[in-house]
């Protein structure tokens, strides 16, 4: 309320000083200057309130802009800046007309996008923005689900929460907050619902690797999809740990044979690198890369991070900086950042002084 008051008194001595200001500034070109002297009785009348209402008018302009630049954190992180202070004190001393202009200039930055969007934005969300939003939400949920104390949550809380969880994508945020609920709720019936739904999960994965196990001679893309399906289950957490090397190798083995069948596919050959990465056999994912790299399948920015991670694991270090200064010296647009923070992490690591 008080701040709205503010605001209003600052509107209305900015209008009243810019009115003034053109009013005098009027009557003392009426009045006249030769260039040598005033001429006229109210001149210098004039001339002495011009000057205070110009000042007053500048002072409220300076105000309002950064009431303005405080009043949106983003705006003022992109715009606040004492460059731009600087223009709009040299432009509001030009008379009469250099308020307004830096009041406008303030205002079309302020409620006008940095980025234009389009109208249909705000009708119809991206996919991404709502696979970001969900990502979002889900990497929050076991931080509030400890926050909550599971233990002294009510039943209907408990069960609220399930159902809550229960729409979610299944991820390995999903399956940890899932055990951490079977580990500390205290009703009896939280703890079933909890194990039923990874019980209903692993199930499916398991009767569709039967399916799909059951095939004498399946294809490339069956092949493909076991090997997604038993890593599946070791990506979402979905197995004891001491079942995981056996899932992992499983994984791995379809994976090489999905590569083997038929003509050489370039995304059954990275997965099978990456399950191999992932299960600890690092030669045999060097044997696939070499293979790729003496063929004609090499994309490098396909390949790039596994030949990064090929270099650490095997303490490569000649290939671990030539891959480096590629991954450094090449924009965003071909590898991600998480991948750029990790090779700076490692260059780190191996220069560091009790290396």
């Amino acid at each position: 309320m008080w701040t709205q008051f503010i605001d209003k008194i600052l509107y209305l001595s900015w209008f009243i000083g810019e009115t003034a200001t053109i009013f005098l500034l009027i009557n003392w070109n009426e009045c006249g200057w030769n260039g040598c002297g005033w001429k006229g009785d109210g001149a210098g009348s004039q001339m002495f309130g011009y000057f205070p209402a110009q000042g007053a008018t500048m002072l409220a302009t300076f105000a309002i802009c950064g009431r303005f630049m405080r009043s949106s954190e983003p705006f003022y992180s992109r715009a606040g800046s004492p460059g731009l202070f600087l223009f709009l004190a040299v432009v509001s001393m030009i008379p009469a007309a250099g308020p307004l202009i830096s009041f406008s200039t303030m205002m079309v930055l302020r409620f006008y996008p940095m980025v234009p969007i389009r109208s249909e934005s705000f009708d119809l969300i991206p996919q991404e923005a709502l696979i970001g939003l969900q990502k979002g939400f889900e990497n929050r949920t076991i931080p509030i689900a400890e926050a909550l104390l599971i233990r002294q949550l009510s039943k209907e809380d408990g069960l609220r929460m399930l159902a809550i969880i229960d729409e979610m994508e299944w991820t390995p945020a999903k399956s940890g907050i899932l055990r951490f609920v079977i580990r500390q709720a205290k009703y009896q019936n939280i703890v079933l619902m909890a194990i039923d739904m990874m019980q209903k999960k692993i199930d499916s994965i398991l009767n569709e690797i039967g399916e799909l196990e059951s095939e004498r001679h399946p294809n490339r893309e069956k092949l493909s999809r076991l090997a997604n399906l038993y890593h599946e289950i070791c990506y979402l957490n979905l197995c004891e740990p001491a079942m995981k090397p056996a899932y992992l190798n499983k994984a791995c083995d379809y994976a090489g044979k999905a590569m083997r069948t038929g003509e050489r596919n370039e995304d059954a050959c990275l997965a099978a690198v990456r399950y191999l990465l992932e299960a600890g056999r690092i030669e045999d994912a060097y044997d696939i890369y070499s293979e790729i790299l003496a063929g004609d399948g090499y994309f490098i920015p396909k390949w790039l991070p596994y030949e990064f991670e090929l270099s650490v694991r095997r303490n490569d270090r000649e290939s671990f900086i030539l891959h480096c200064g590629t991954i450094e010296a090449a924009s965003g647009a071909y590898f991600p950042v998480k991948l750029k923070k990790a090779v700076r992490a490692w260059k780190r690591i191996l220069t560091s002084a009790w290396l």
